[in-house]
C-alpha cells in the first residue's frame, strides 16, 4: 500500500496510476521506492495507492487513532481547532478499500491501482462534515498550510483518480461522504 503523496500536488486535476510521481517529502520518497521495489522484484504486486484513511482498526503508525478520531477528540477539549483548507485530498474508509482490494485482486491487470473513495474535498471540510455527523459544534477554524506549520511538506491537490479501476469496470467507491457517515454511525452504535 502506497500513498497519494508520491504526486507534487501542482494539479488541480486528479492523478492517474500512470501520472509520473514527485515526492515532497522522505515519507514519500520511501513509499514511492517501495513501489518501484516491490514491482521489479515480483511480477505478480499490485500496488494500491490511498489517501486520507480512517476505519475501525486505526492506524498504529499514528498512535492508534486517525483524522477522524483526532477531530472528535480535539472537539472535547473545548479549544479552537485549526486545520488546513489548502490542501485537498480524497478521504477513505479502510473497510470499503479493503473490500475493493479483495473484490479486483483476482482480476488485477494492471500494476498500481488508485483507492479512495469517490470525491475530493479539504482536510477542514472534512472535519467540518466529521462534526457535523457527530453532531458537534466546536471552533473549528481554517489555516493554510504554511500557517499550520507541518513538519513534512505535502502536496496541495493530491485527488487521485481511478483510471485502472474504471478499466476493471470497478470504479464504484462509495462518495466520501457516505462513507464518512457510515463510519461515524459505526462508531456511535459500538459505543
Amino acid at each position: 500500500f502506497s500513498t497519494d503523496y508520491v504526486f507534487d500536488g501542482r494539479r488541480a486535476t486528479p492523478y492517474l496510476e500512470a501520472d509520473v510521481p514527485n515526492p515532497l517529502s522522505v515519507y514519500a520518497e520511501s513509499k514511492l521506492a517501495g513501489e518501484r521495489l516491490a514491482l521489479e522484484r515480483c511480477e505478480r504486486a499490485r500496488v494500491f495507492r490511498v489517501s486520507g484513511l480512517y476505519g475501525v482498526a486505526r492506524s498504529s503508525g499514528k498512535g492508534g487513532t486517525n483524522f477522524v478520531e483526532t477531530m472528535l477528540h480535539l472537539a472535547t477539549e473545548g479549544r479552537p481547532i485549526r486545520v488546513v483548507a489548502d490542501q485537498v485530498l480524497g478521504p477513505s474508509y479502510t473497510l470499503d478499500l479493503a473490500r475493493k482490494v479483495w473484490q479486483i485482486l483476482p482480476l488485477a491487470v494492471h500494476p498500481i491501482y488508485h483507492l479512495t473513495n469517490a470525491g475530493a474535498t479539504s482536510w477542514h471540510d472534512f472535519a467540518r462534515r466529521v462534526f457535523e455527523l457527530a453532531g458537534l459544534t466546536p471552533d473549528l477554524r481554517p489555516v493554510t498550510a504554511a500557517e499550520f506549520g507541518a513538519r513534512a511538506r505535502r502536496p496541495a491537490y493530491s485527488v487521485l483518480g481511478h483510471g485502472n479501476l474504471t478499466a476493471l469496470g470497478a470504479d464504484d467507491l462509495r462518495p466520501w461522504e457516505a462513507a464518512l457517515a457510515a463510519y461515524v454511525a459505526e462508531r456511535a452504535s459500538s459505543r
